[in-house]
């Protein structure tokens, strides 16, 4: 099509050694790239994190390493500051779902983000480097916040853990509802599992 109205179908774009995105996405306002609308899905895609290193930095593409190989599909809907984005991936750590609002500003620190994430069988404990006592969880909940960095992530979560392994045992039944800031969780954890029951407010 035009340069304002470009198409793409059925496309498989190659990179790297053993990564490659399939799909179809549509761009609607270019040049403009502030103001275009943007419209992408991906299916049946894979990455390899060795593959990002020539558009990510070496040290991110390092830390990406635990994931090992990443099946998705997903896509994206809106511009470059504010867009809709849904990403279902199977990894070396387990599955993870996720679909999010988001709006970014100029400042990472007030960028906002609105969505619904799910965990199944996610190796949370090797994530973590915590292995010796986190095993995998399976979590579903709702996270709306701002800030994407350690220091000025303004979190609230409201979800359940329906098992987690910890200390070799699988507790299930976990509610937790509270806000996370500068590293530090605020709220309730509730257990009704078999051999614990309680609530924690903190």
């Amino acid at each position: 099509g035009t340069v304002t109205n470009l198409k793409l179908k059925k496309f498989t774009l190659g990179f790297g050694q053993k990564s490659a995105l399939r799909g179809e996405f549509s761009f609607k306002g270019l040049p403009a790239i502030d103001k275009t609308m943007m419209n992408m899905k991906m299916s049946s895609s894979v990455f390899q994190p060795n593959d990002l290193a020539i558009f990510i930095s070496k040290s991110a593409a390092q830390k990406m390493k635990i994931l090992g190989t990443v099946n998705f599909t997903g896509s994206f809907d809106g511009t470059n500051k504010n867009f809709s984005t849904l990403g279902k991936l199977q990894t070396g750590l387990g599955y993870l779902e996720a679909k999010f609002k988001i709006s970014l500003n100029d400042s990472m620190s007030t960028s906002a983000y609105d969505g619904n994430i799910n965990l199944k069988k996610f190796k949370l404990g090797k994530l973590l480097d915590l292995q010796e006592y986190l095993g995998t969880i399976d979590l579903s909940g709702h996270v709306k916040g701002t800030g994407f960095s350690n220091k000025s992530a303004k979190v609230d979560f409201d979800g359940n853990i329906s098992e987690i392994n910890f200390h070799q045992y699988a507790y299930k039944r976990v509610n937790l509802k509270g806000n996370l800031q500068k590293q530090l969780f605020k709220g309730i954890v509730s257990v009704r599992d078999s051999s614990l029951i309680g609530n924690m407010i903190g």
